[in-house]
């Protein structure tokens, strides 16, 4: 149920939000179960950032060096992330070029039943021909997992190879490979 909630935020997010699916998101990172004292939510945001860290030191994910500034700079690049993943509307495109894009859109499989990664993120609307390509994983592990992230470097370099051609002067459609790690 938590990994669900990650993702069922307003398309305006407050602060609060981005932070309960920060404290989920490392949580679920790091393999940790935090405490969730039951008056969490009347705590400010400098002090829940403080009890994350207390958590996933004593769980042996932070060293002592972890302070709660750091983790505070982490946490402001999480909110910026995630509030431009859940509020920038792209332009629209021309038809003649929507028509003449092909994309391929690499994922994590691994993902919730339900989540909003089983589709291409609202870019079909942009891209209708576009391509998911899933990679073995979740979010993380396609990423830090070696196997994994092989197989996603590999995904990658097809990819890239496969837009090069080797006839001098020749311009394929226009190509694009959008990856959501």
């Amino acid at each position: 149920h938590h990994e669900q909630a990650v993702y069922s935020v307003s398309p305006h997010p407050t602060e609060m939000e981005l932070l309960e699916c920060y404290i989920r998101d490392m949580s679920s990172q790091f393999g940790v179960t935090v405490a969730d004292p039951h008056d969490r939510w009347e705590w400010g945001k400098r002090k829940q950032l403080e009890h994350l860290r207390i958590q996933l030191q004593q769980a042996g994910a932070f060293d002592a060096g972890m302070t709660s500034e750091m983790l505070d700079q982490l946490f402001s690049v999480y909110a910026h992330n995630g509030h431009a993943l859940l509020t920038y509307k792209p332009p629209s495109l021309p038809e003649h070029l929507v028509q003449s894009l092909h994309a391929t859109m690499l994922i994590a499989s691994d993902q919730p039943e339900g989540d909003m990664y089983q589709d291409a993120m609202g870019w079909q609307a942009i891209i209708p021909s576009i391509c998911i390509q899933p990679i073995a994983g979740d979010h993380y592990t396609m990423v830090t997992d070696e196997y994994r992230s092989q197989e996603l470097a590999r995904a990658i370099l097809e990819l890239l190879v496969a837009t090069q051609t080797s006839e001098p002067g020749y311009l394929p459609a226009p190509s694009l490979s959008l990856i959501h790690i």
